[in-house]
């Protein structure tokens, strides 16, 4: 009955993943259930490890990752883009990041942004998504972009209309 936010990565300041740590227990002290697994390593561990209501995993290869987004009810990366949060949408997950993020076609419709830096704001952020029905619209329709804008076949396809045009002109 708790929601499972999950991060992977490098625990460093640049990626941001102690706000998460913070907002997370901002959460429970507002009485919410949730909690946050991080999976990775760095120099911030320590720091994370010591916040109420965080579970840590060690690095792992991404392609053992998958289990791991299907079991958590929402993906964030509190700072940089990342690899991950395709990877995580292609789940079924919803994301959140920063609005400091350029990339927004990563969260467009299958996620939310936050205010960089604030845990307050992220756990705000994060409490709209105790829905869950909010969080399979946001999932299915993520499952479906990625697949449909950011996969392989889809970028191959890209790929070669791009080449096509050019032998056409």
């Amino acid at each position: 009955d708790e929601a499972l936010c999950i991060y992977t990565g490098r625990f460093t300041a640049d990626k941001g993943p102690l706000v998460l740590a913070q907002s997370v227990e901002a959460l429970i002290a507002r009485g919410a259930r949730v909690r946050a697994l991080f999976v990775g390593e760095g120099p911030m561990r320590d720091a994370i490890a010591a916040v109420n209501g965080v579970l840590i995993r060690p690095f792992m290869a991404a392609s053992n990752l998958p289990d791991w987004y299907r079991a958590a009810d929402i993906g964030v990366w509190p700072r940089q883009e990342s690899i991950s949060m395709l990877d995580a949408a292609a789940c079924g997950l919803p994301i959140v990041i920063s609005d400091r993020v350029l990339a927004r076609e990563r969260v467009d419709g299958n996620g939310l942004i936050y205010e960089e830096g604030s845990p307050l704001a992220l756990a705000d952020t994060l409490e709209r998504l105790f829905s869950p029905e909010l969080r399979r619209q946001l999932g299915g329709f993520g499952a479906r972009k990625i697949r449909e804008q950011f996969s392989w076949h889809a970028i191959a396809r890209r790929r070669v209309n791009d080449y096509q045009r050019a032998l056409a002109v």
